[in-house]
């Protein structure tokens, strides 16, 4: 790339990535606003084009985490706005993606920057809603602690150490996200599915519990399928006679009762 081709490029992604820091911010300011539906309907419209029309200007070897990651947020409240999930997504967008997307400089090099395996991750991760799914987990989670229909001081503690397990591995790296996703996996196989069995009044949260926990499954497994896609075709165009064999990983099955789903 010579210097007039990267002054173009780069002026052309600050020019795009301004424009999107300004629409979700507004997106922002007009959603927490006593502000007219149409008015913050219009914001949300005007957001989400600003960052599709920055992410079609940046090649995918040089996205940052939250590009992909404010999208499907912005995507997911306008999907459903009134549901906590919703509101959920909103919020992330407000404390996390805007900081992220100002305090952000862009910087490109003509060299081969190599594999960003986190960035794919991040990638996989936000496009699968996986921080808005463990949300929802630790939600069913924290309604069974707050019952009060637990006595035993042994059960809360494990529980109340598997919600702030998963509440730090929603926005972790990979390793904390899997480690704390076999973690919740194998505590409700041992323990937790027998415990709440034996309460009859946790039915409703117990039932939402697994409802989540099947949803989340599906979505990590969607995630290493996306994540070994991505990897498959940054090998086969960058290393062609390098064949990329995703790795084993161990995937723990969310079970119910004593027993493997089939």
């Amino acid at each position: 790339m010579n210097l007039s081709a990267k002054d173009f490029l780069i002026s052309t992604v600050s020019t795009k990535h301004n424009e999107a820091v300004t629409a979700v911010e507004n997106f922002v300011r007009i959603h927490y606003a006593n502000a007219v539906t149409a008015a913050k309907d219009a914001a949300l419209v005007k957001a989400i084009s600003a960052m599709q029309d920055l992410q079609s200007v940046v090649h995918h070897n040089f996205r940052p985490p939250w590009l992909q990651a404010t999208l499907s947020q912005l995507k997911r409240f306008q999907e459903n706005p009134k549901a906590e999930h919703g509101i959920q997504a909103a919020f992330s967008v407000a404390t996390v993606s805007l900081p992220a997307m100002k305090d952000h400089q862009w910087a490109f090099v003509d060299e081969q920057s190599g594999f960003d395996f986190d960035q794919i991750y991040e990638e996989a991760k936000a496009t699968n809603q996986i921080p808005e799914l463990f949300d929802e987990i630790v939600k069913w989670l924290k309604e069974i602690v707050e019952s009060g229909e637990i006595d035993s001081v042994k059960l809360l503690n494990e529980l109340k150490s598997i919600i702030a397990t998963v509440k730090k591995a929603r926005n972790g790296s990979y390793i904390a996200n899997r480690h704390a996703w076999f973690f919740l996996i194998e505590w409700l196989k041992n323990t937790g599915w027998e415990a709440f069995g034996d309460i009859p009044v946790l039915g409703a949260p117990v039932k939402g519990l697994r409802t989540a926990i099947e949803n989340t499954n599906k979505a990590m497994a969607k995630m290493h399928a996306d994540m070994d896609v991505k990897l498959a075709e940054s090998t086969q165009a960058n290393l062609p006679k390098l064949t990329y064999d995703p790795p084993k990983l161990l995937a723990p099955r969310p079970e119910s009762n004593g027993e493997s789903p089939d």
